[in-house]
């Protein structure tokens, strides 16, 4: 290889050049390769930083753009989603400086009365706190509301406003035969007078002494005698139930004793029976069984004593009595080991989850479409005032829809719970609630559970068995609701696999509500207030049941609940006052009935034909017997006397009972203070002196009552007078296991609708803006009329949740 590489250099090259020449044309091409070496470098280096400084760029353009984002985020994650809004234009508080014709009395009202009262000499009252069976003291001061036609003068004629007037309830235990008196107290808020009233209504005059509520100067001395009994008793407390009534440690081993009623089985009567159990959460569940009747009657407390005892079943006449047996060892014992009392606590239990999930909560996106200024309420076409009294509770009064009246008054008027059983108590316990102040217990509601968090909430105040008047907060409260079910709606079908249009409404309504706990019951009390012109009236039952201990002979009367007791069937009832004025104060009170008629047959020559047929009935009188037929379809009409919606049909208000109650008790001896009760559905001509169907004394006066619902049904004109509907429901509870700890509202609730009934020239629901209307558009698309409605929310209304409950009555 190397001879020929030698060759090859030596042969002669045609293009040969000397070489000088060689030499200086290779450098000359060294030069230009080196020149284009550079300038490729150059270029490439040039490259080089473009392409870095791009890279820079992008880095930096992605580093600012991930800074964006986290500064967006922790912009967002800290931004304030809660709704701004409050509810300072649609919630104002009462002007205690000048109250409306409804308005509850004052805080300052309340104290003049009082003052007022105790000034008289020739009444000689005691204060509350430091009173005596045998003294003379005040039991109850509330608003005594003027007549309606007074009343009506003044809101819609421009008339003078009424003075302002106080009842008050004065126990005259002082005086050589005891009674009961009532006042009438005026005017407001600087009394000059105070008249003995005497209530045109009420039977008996005076008020029998007897016929008086338990309250605290009652209670005192009476659970004296508790003590004593219980003192005595200690060594066979502890060896039954491992527990006493004195000298324990409350939460560890300590009894407790609640009475019931009626006190006696004969008027005139008080003997009470009480009866013991375990101290412990929902303690009603613990009846243990040993009860006691105590005679105490006399105004002198010291003729009160034990009459009777039943331990076990077993009845002694003296505490010593039951004592001797029990050191005699000839007594039935009972052991109830000391255990715990879960089974009644309201704690929850079971495999709950780690991890909650809250479920769905009522918000308000545009804040409150309802006001409440005072103790007036407005929402849509709809406007009212509500009261509340510490006898019956809630009322609602001027009920007006598009500014016409379609109800002076829709009151509560009783709470009836009548027991049955074996054992003495049990079988002794026939309730009527208003005796125990009932619109006084209704105590505070907890938001998000007894109302929603968007719910407006209100005071009361009350001067009942107490010396002084009483703040009850938050016990009322309003809100809009979302029923979660179309007021109504329709698809129609094309019959193409389309639609032709859809149309429907929400059912928004508005719910006024207080929750009443007498005892062991709890009681909710709904005024609901719907966009299509009706009214429900809701009550609903819950709290404990009433148990009793399980004697053998008490099985055919309930079922085992627990260990040792038992619940036995009761029956409740809940009457309202329904005074209605549909088109005006004269009305008349009509049955549509429905039958069965059979006809020939019009369009099939010779055949007949069975069908449904109206049967319009008019009420011409009251009469007892009732137009309303048990187990029959019927409609009940208050008609207006002169207005006509624009076909020519009277204008006219339904009364739809959904929960009627079959009063079997009616008649009976007990019963003849609720004779209102065996009605679910009466009517009588409107008279201020029959404004109640029952009253305080009811409890106690049972028997020969003070004031007789019979009495107000006496054959008088019902047509084209102003007109009133007394309506009852209710029902007969067996209660079951279920009922523990307590009864659920889910199928405890009774209701009554007044319902439009060609009042309207149509549905006046179609006069809002909650309508909704989709109609198919071009292709797939979809015109939707939502007037004006915005379908997302604009904020996230902040919780205050359960926490902001308070429990507590303060003075006021």
């Amino acid at each position: 290889m190397s001879s020929t590489s030698e060759e090859m250099t030596e042969r002669p090259n045609p293009r040969s050049e000397s070489m000088d020449d060689v030499d200086d044309s290779n450098k000359m091409m060294t030069g230009l390769n080196n020149s284009a070496n550079h300038q490729t470098a150059s270029k490439n280096s040039t490259a080089n930083r473009n392409k870095t400084i791009i890279r820079i760029v992008i880095g930096l353009s992605i580093l600012a753009v991930i800074v964006v984002l986290i500064v967006y985020v922790v912009i967002i994650s800290r931004r304030d989603y809660t709704c701004k809004y409050d509810d300072i234009e649609n919630i104002k508080p009462r002007n205690f400086d000048n109250p409306e014709v409804f308005d509850d009395l004052t805080p300052d009202e309340y104290t003049a009365v009082r003052e007022f009262m105790q000034a008289s000499p020739s009444l000689g009252i005691t204060t509350f706190n430091m009173a005596t069976v045998d003294s003379s003291y005040i039991l109850l001061i509330d608003l005594f509301l003027p007549d309606k036609d007074e009343v009506i003068r003044y809101l819609d004629n421009g008339g003078t406003k009424p003075e302002r007037r106080a009842l008050v309830i004065v126990m005259r235990g002082d005086v050589n035969e005891p009674r009961i008196e009532e006042y009438v107290v005026s005017p407001l808020p600087k009394p000059r007078k105070a008249g003995l009233y005497k209530n045109p209504s009420y039977k008996r005059d005076p008020i029998p002494f007897s016929s008086r509520p338990m309250d605290t100067v009652n209670y005192k001395p009476f659970f004296r005698i508790i003590v004593q009994a219980y003192e005595q008793l200690y060594p066979l407390l502890m060896e039954s139930y491992g527990r006493c009534y004195h000298n324990c440690t409350k939460g560890d081993n300590c009894l407790v004793v609640f009475d019931t009623a009626p006190r006696g089985k004969n008027s005139g009567e008080r003997k009470t029976w009480i009866w013991t159990f375990q101290e412990t959460e929902g303690y009603y569940n613990y009846p243990l069984g040993l009860e006691m009747r105590i005679e105490h009657k006399s105004t002198n407390v010291s003729d009160w004593y034990v009459e009777l005892v039943v331990y076990n079943g077993q009845t002694f006449d003296t505490v010593d009595a039951l004592l001797k047996a029990y050191r005699e060892k000839t007594l039935k014992m009972i052991h109830i080991p000391k255990k715990s009392s879960e089974f009644s606590s309201y704690n929850a239990r079971g495999n709950l989850p780690e991890a909650p999930k809250h479920g769905p909560r009522l918000i308000e996106p545009d804040g409150k479409r309802f006001n409440v200024h005072g103790q007036h309420v407005t929402y849509g076409k709809w406007e009212f005032y509500f009261h509340i009294r510490p006898t019956t509770g809630l009322q609602i009064y001027n009920l007006k829809f598009d500014g016409e009246r379609i109800a002076y008054e829709i009151s509560l008027q009783e709470v009836l719970v009548f027991y049955t059983g074996y054992g003495p108590t049990q079988s002794n316990t026939d309730y009527y609630d208003v005796s125990w102040f009932l619109g006084a217990t209704n105590m505070e509601l907890v938001r998000g559970v007894d109302c929603p968090e968007t719910a407006a909430f209100v005071d009361s105040y009350f001067l009942a068995n107490t010396e002084h008047a009483k703040k009850y907060k938050n016990n009322i409260c309003i809100f809009e609701n979302n029923g979660a079910i179309p007021l109504r709606r329709h698809y129609q079908n094309n019959y193409d696999d389309g639609f032709t249009f859809y149309g429907g409404i929400s059912d928004y309504h508005l719910i006024i509500r207080t929750a009443a706990n007498v005892w062991n019951y709890d009681y909710i009390f709904d005024y609901i207030f719907y966009t299509n012109g009706a009214v429900e009236v809701k009550s609903s039952a819950t709290g404990y049941v009433q148990a009793t201990f399980a004697l053998p002979e008490e099985r055919p009367y309930g079922n085992l609940i627990h260990d040792h007791f038992m619940a036995d069937l009761h029956v409740h009832a809940f009457t309202y006052k329904v005074d209605l004025d549909v088109g005006g104060l004269s009305n008349k009170y009509k049955v549509l009935d429905i039958g069965l008629e059979t006809v020939n047959h019009q369009w099939h020559n010779g055949a007949k034909t069975t069908q449904l047929k109206i049967t319009e009935n008019l009420a011409k009188t009251e009469t007892k017997g009732l137009p309303y037929k048990a187990g029959m379809p019927q409609y009940h009409l208050f008609e207006s006397k002169s207005g006509k919606n624009r076909f020519g049909t009277p204008r006219a208000y339904r009364i739809l009972n959904k929960s009627p109650l079959n009063f079997l008790l009616a008649d009976l001896p007990i019963t003849r203070a609720a004779n209102f009760a065996k009605y679910p559905i009466i009517v009588t001509k409107r008279k201020e002196t029959e404004r109640d169907c029952s009253n305080l004394y009811a409890q106690h006066e049972a028997y020969t009552p003070v004031l007789d619902f019979e009495d107000f049904i006496n054959d008088e004109n019902l047509v084209d007078e102003d007109l009133v509907a007394w309506v009852t429901m209710g029902t007969h509870h067996v209660p079951g296991t279920e009922d523990v700890p307590s009864t659920p509202t889910t199928w405890n609730q009774y209701s009554f609708f007044l319902n439009p009934h060609n009042y309207f020239n149509d549905c006046p629901s179609l006069n809002s803006a909650d309508n909704l209307v989709i109609r198919p558009g071009k292709g797939k698309t979809r015109r939707v009329a939502s007037y004006g409605r915005k379908f997302e929310p604009k904020c996230i209304p902040k919780s205050k949740g359960p926490q902001s409950f308070d429990g507590f009555r303060y003075s006021a």
